[in-house]
C-alpha cells in the first residue's frame, strides 16, 4: 500500500514540475550520487510560530551533495501537496543534515503536524525514502512539544515516537537510568576527552547521559548501549573548538538530574598535552599530569623516594618494600642495608602506587634494616622494637606486617603476604561480625580476615545444623588466620512460639518473687557445653527483658529487673570462667541510652562480669544521625568500667537494603571519633563489607 501511494504522489509531483518519468530513467550515474540518503527524524511544527524540521541521514560511505534533492510533502488536503528543491548542502558518510524553512522555499510553517506523508527524491524524481506516520508508526498519536518521530537505531531501525528530539544528533528513546557513585576521574582539554570512573559495586547504564558546560552547551553525550562496569573507566571524546573543559556538569540521560560537577579552579595550569587526574585513581584529589591515561588507571611518576617504606619482614628470609604514596616512583638503585652492611640492591625499578618490591635476605629478628636510595639517603627503617608487643611468637610461618598495608604499625600476623598487600588480624582485634546459622558453612572467612574483621560471632545453631567436626574446622581455620570465634546464644527470647522467658519469677500471693534460677541454669548449661568446642568466647544475645523490666521489680523481696540481668551475668562469669579463665564473655545490649528500667541492662553493672558489651545502636533501627551515634557510643563506653565496648553497626538501611562499601565505611569510621573500643557489624550476608583493617588497632 505504501509503495503505491508513494508512486502516486511522485507521479503527480512529476507532472507538476515536468519530471521525465515516475520510475528511474536516463542518467543513472547522476542519480546514484544520492543513494543512501534516508529520512531519519521528523519533528512537525507543534504550534503557530514554531518551525518543524526533517533530519536526513547518509548511510553511504561517501559524502553526498544535496543540491537538487527534492522534499515531497502531503497534508490532509490532497491539493496541498508540495515539492521543494534544496539549493545547497552536503551530508557526510554517517552524518546528519537538518532540513528546515531556511533550506527550502516552503512558506512558514515548513512542516505542519497535520502532514500525512513525507518523501525525498533525487534530482531525477526517483524516490529515496518515504515516511507515512499512519503506516510507519501505526498510531494516531503525534509527538509532544520537544519530541519527534525517529528511527531507532538511526537510519535502519523502526519508526517510533520519542519525547526528546535530537536534531543533528543520534536518535534515542529516553529510558531514565538511576546513576550513582560516578566520579569525574580525568580531564584532558588538549585531547578533548573526559574520563568517568564507576565507584559503585555494580555495572551502570550510561546511555545518553551528557556533559554540558555553562550556558547549557553540550560537550558530549554517551552513545546508546554504553555501560560502565564496577571499578571501570570510560573516556568520552568531546566535539567543538570552543568546548569548555574547565567547568562542566555531568547529567543523567534526562538532562535534569545533576550527577557530578567539575571545576578546574585552583587545580593548577596544565602543560600543552597535560590533564587533570585523580590520585589515587577514582578516589583521590585532582593533580596535574603530563602523561594522561585515557580510559585506564591514573598514574603520575615521581623520582622522589618519599613514600617508600619497609612494609613486611619475615623470618623466612625476606624484606618487603611498599610504595605508600599516590605516585609511581622511579626507584632505580634502591639499597637495603642491615646496619651498615649492604644486603640487597635493585637495579632499574619503577614501583606503582601501592606496589611492592622484595629483597630476599637473611632475617634473624634482631637486626635493624635500613632502606636507602642509590646516593645513600635513608628512606625507611625497621627494627624488632617497632613491632607491637603481644603473645604471638614470630617464626618462618608468620611475618611482621604493617596494618593497614603501607601505613600502619607493625604486628606479628600468621598471614605473610610476600609481594602482595598486607592483611591480617592483630592480637586483640576489636572488630566483629554476626554470622547466622544459615551462613555458617558458606561465609567467606578469608575475605573477612582481609577486611580486618578479627571476631566471628557464630550462631549456636550452627552446631545443631552441622555438627561438632564442621564447627571445629571453622574455628581451626579462623585461628590459623589469627581470628577468634564467639558462640552466639539466645538467652531469654527464643522464637515466636516460646517468645520471652522471664528471668524473674513474680510474687504470687504470699510466695515471694525470685530470680529464675532454672532459666539461668539452662542458658549457662548450654554455654558450658559449647565450651568443649574450640571457641574463644560466649556471646549472650537477648540477655534482657522485652521492654518490661520495671514491671518485675519486687523491692520487698529484694528483686528487680536490673538485678536479674546483673545476677545472670555474675553467675555466668563464675561458672564459665571457672571452666576456662580465658573465655571471652560478651553481651548484646539495646542501643538506647538510659533504658535500664525497660530492658534491665545496666552496662555499668553488667561489665563487672562481662568482658565486652555490644550496644546494638543500629542507624537503620533508631535513625540516629552520625553525630548522635557517636554520642550514644560514648554513653555506653563511659559505663564500661575497665571493660570494652564494641559499637553495633547495621550493614543495611531502614528498608533492609544492604549498604555499599562507601556507606558502611562512613558509619564505621564515624565511630572511631568516639570512645568505643571497636565495632560489631550486623550482619554477614547484607551489605558490602569495606576494608576495616587497623581501624581500632592499638
Amino acid at each position: 500500500m505504501k509503495s503505491c501511494l508513494s508512486k502516486l504522489i511522485l507521479c503527480i509531483f512529476s507532472v507538476l514540475i515536468i519530471l521525465p518519468a515516475c520510475e528511474r530513467q536516463g542518467n543513472d550515474a547522476a542519480a546514484d550520487k544520492m543513494d543512501g540518503i534516508v529520512i531519519n527524524e521528523v519533528s512537525p511544527s507543534p504550534g503557530i510560530g514554531k518551525e518543524g524540521w526533517v533530519e536526513l541521514y547518509n548511510k553511504s560511505e561517501h559524502t553526498i551533495r544535496l543540491k537538487g534533492l527534492r522534499i515531497l510533502l502531503s497534508t490532509n488536503e490532497f491539493i496541498e501537496e508540495k515539492v521543494a528543491t534544496l539549493k545547497e548542502g552536503e551530508i557526510k558518510a554517517g552524518g546528519f543534515y537538518l532540513v528546515s524553512t531556511e533550506a527550502v522555499d516552503f512558506s512558514l510553517p515548513f512542516l505542519r503536524a497535520t502532514f500525512t506523508e513525507l518523501g525525498i527524491a533525487d534530482a531525477d524524481g526517483y524516490s529515496l525514502d518515504v515516511f507515512t506516520p499512519s503506516i510507519d508508526i501505526g498510531s494516531t498519536e503525534k509527538p509532544a512539544d520537544g519530541g519527534s518521530y525517529a528511527r531507532l537505531p538511526d537510519a535502519t531501525g523502526d519508526w517510533t515516537l520519542t519525547a526528546t528530539a535530537t536534531p543533528g544528533s543520534p536518535n534515542f528513546k529516553l529510558v531514565p537510568h538511576t546513576l550513582t557513585s560516578l566520579v569525574i576521574n580525568e580531564v584532558c582539554p588538549s585531547g578533548k576527552w573526559i574520563e568517568i570512573y564507576n565507584a559503585a559495586a555494580f555495572e551502570q547504564n550510561l546511555e545518553y547521559a551528557m556533559f554540558t558546560s555553562p550556558g547549557n552547551v553540550l560537550l558530549c553525550q554517551v552513545p546508546a548501549g554504553v555501560t560502565i562496569e564496577a571499578g571501570g573507566h570510560l573516556a568520552l571524546d568531546c566535539e567543538g573548538e570552543d568546548a569548555n573543559f574547565s567547568n562542566f556538569t555531568f547529567y543523567d540521560n534526562t538532562g535534569s538530574k545533576k550527577i557530578v560537577e567539575f571545576s578546574a579552579s585552583g587545580l593548577g595550569t596544565l602543560s600543552e598535552d597535560g590533564a587533570w587526574c585523580r590520585l589515587p585513581d577514582g578516589t583521590g584529589a585532582f593533580r596535574t599530569t603530563t602523561s594522561p591515561t585515557k580510559g585506564t588507571t591514573n598514574i603520575v611518576e615521581s623520582n622522589s623516594l618519599t613514600g617508600l617504606v619497609i612494609n613486611e619482614v619475615s623470618l623466612a628470609g625476606w624484606v618487603e618494600v611498599c610504595n605508600s604514596s599516590i605516585e609511581q616512583i622511579n626507584a632505580s638503585g634502591l639499597v637495603l642495608k642491615s646496619g651498615s652492611t649492604t644486603v640487597g640492591t635493585k637495579g632499574a625499578t619503577s614501583i606503582p602506587a601501592g606496589g611492592k618490591v622484595v629483597f630476599d635476605v637473611a632475617v634473624t629478628g634482631n637486626e635493624t634494616f635500613r632502606l636507602c636510595g642509590k646516593d645513600g639517603t635513608e628512606v625507611s627503617t625497621f627494627s624488632n622494637g617497632d613491632v607491637k608487643k603481644d603473645s604471638r611468637t614470630a617464626n618462618a610461618s608468620t611475618s611482621w606486617s604493617r596494618l593497614p598495608d603501607g601505613t600502619g604499625n607493625f604486628y606479628t600476623v600468621p598471614t605473610p603476604t610476600k609481594g602482595e598487600a598486607n592483611y591480617g588480624i592483630e592480637e586483640g582485634n576489636t572488630i566483629a561480625i554476626w554470622v547466622r546459622r544459615s551462613d555458617a558453612m558458606t561465609f567467606d572467612l578469608e575475605g573477612l580476615c582481609k577486611n580486618g574483621i578479627g571476631n566471628i560471632i557464630l550462631h549456636e545453631w550452627a552446631l545443631k545444623d552441622n555438627g561438632t567436626a564442621k564447627v571445629n574446622a571453622i574455628c581451626a581455620r579462623a585461628h590459623q588466620l589469627g581470628m577468634r570465634v564467639h558462640f552466639w546464644l539466645q538467652c531469654f527470647w527464643w522464637n515466636d512460639d516460646i517468645k520471652w522467658r522471664l528471668p524473674v519469677i513474680d510474687r504470687s500471693g504470699s510466695t515471694p518473687a525470685r530470680y529464675n534460677q532454672e532459666l539461668f541454669d539452662e542458658v549457662i548449661g548450654r554455654a558450658l557445653g559449647y565450651m568443649d568446642l574450640d571457641i574463644d568466647g560466649i556471646h549472650f544475645d537477648y540477655i534482657r527483658f522485652g521492654g518490661t523490666a520495671s514491671k518485675h521489680n519486687w523491692p520487698e523481696d529484694g528483686i528487680t529487673g536490673i538485678g536479674a540481668i546483673t545476677e545472670f551475668c555474675r553467675q555466668a562469669n563464675s561458672r564459665l570462667k571457672g571452666k576456662d579463665p580465658d573465655i571471652i564473655l560478651s553481651a548484646a545490649l539495646m542501643g538506647e541510652r538510659g533504658s535500664q528500667n525497660a530492658y534491665g541492662q545496666d552496662p555499668a553493672q553488667m561489665t563487672q562480669y562481662i568482658d565486652v558489651i555490644l550496644p546494638m545502636a543500629y542507624i537503620s533501627s533508631y535513625n540516629y544521625s552520625q553525630s548522635v551515634n557517636v554520642t550514644v557510643a560514648n554513653w555506653f563506653a563511659d559505663r564500661c568500667n575497665d571493660k570494652q565496648c564494641w559499637h553495633g553497626i547495621s550493614t543495611y538501611n531502614s528498608n533492609t537494603q544492604g549498604l555499599s562499601k562507601a556507606e558502611l565505611l562512613r558509619d564505621c569510621s564515624n565511630i572511631t571519633s568516639s570512645r568505643a573500643h571497636g565495632i560489631a557489624l550486623f550482619r554477614y550476608g547484607l551489605g558490602d563489607i569495606p576494608n576495616l583493617t587497623g581501624m581500632f588497632a592499638r
